[in-house]
């Protein structure tokens, strides 16, 4: 096996039992996938939104796969907003229960729900926009190198799947307190990541009361 392989392995079956252990603890709510509060996650959710309809203000009906999709709360928020009915909505998980529970609370996204590692999975079609919320900041014991590796290969796949652009958030790069099984990216490595392999077409959103950065790069 290669060794991109082996950190793939590494990293998946890190997550696989850490969400699991977190959503069979706290269920379908925000603790259940690692999230501090629902005020928080709604406000995670809310800058992705804003920063797709910065990027693009004339789409207005268009599709969105979600990477760490977990129990569907990103679609709740659709919902809540009424931006469903405009949203073609799809996601995959790790996690077969947080999936299932999804298509429990959601019965229309039976069709649109996937349970696999979405680096191996092979999809149908592409997404106008691919987005994923969280899924890059717990590293636990992996280290910085290895989950950096990680994450850039997994934005290069959500990149190719999408015909317009990716969202997404990482934790902020210099906070006055680091949590050492939190991943905290270095500006300067992940602008250069995108320049090189992506191109310039990008955003990166600071403005707001969460110790994270959201992240879009278009096409």
């Amino acid at each position: 096996m290669s060794p991109d392989k082996m950190m793939a392995g590494e990293v998946d079956q890190f997550y696989l039992k850490y969400f699991k252990d977190k959503f069979r603890q706290f269920g379908d709510t925000p603790q259940g996938v690692d999230w501090k509060d629902k005020e928080s996650q709604v406000r995670r959710f809310k800058y992705i939104m804003d920063t797709i309809q910065f990027s693009f203000p004339s789409l207005k009906s268009f599709s969105v796969m979600e990477v760490g999709c977990g129990y569907g709360a990103f679609f709740e928020f659709l919902k809540a907003t009424e931006m469903n009915n405009d949203i073609a909505y799809f996601g995959i998980d790790l996690v077969d229960e947080m999936v299932t529970e999804a298509a429990i609370k959601y019965p229309e996204l039976k069709n649109n729900l996937y349970v696999g590692e979405f680096k191996s999975f092979s999809f149908g079609s592409k997404y106008d926009v691919v987005i994923s919320s969280g899924i890059f900041n717990v590293k636990g014991h992996i280290d910085d190198s290895t989950f950096e590796k990680h994450i850039f290969h997994t934005v290069e796949l959500m990149f190719a799947l999408c015909e317009k652009g990716i969202f997404f958030n990482l934790m902020t790069p210099s906070p006055s307190f680091k949590d050492p099984k939190l991943y905290y990216p270095a500006m300067d490595v992940l602008f250069d990541f995108i320049c090189r392999k992506l191109g310039r077409k990008m955003t990166i959103v600071t403005s707001y009361p969460l110790w994270e950065i959201t992240v879009g790069i278009l096409k």
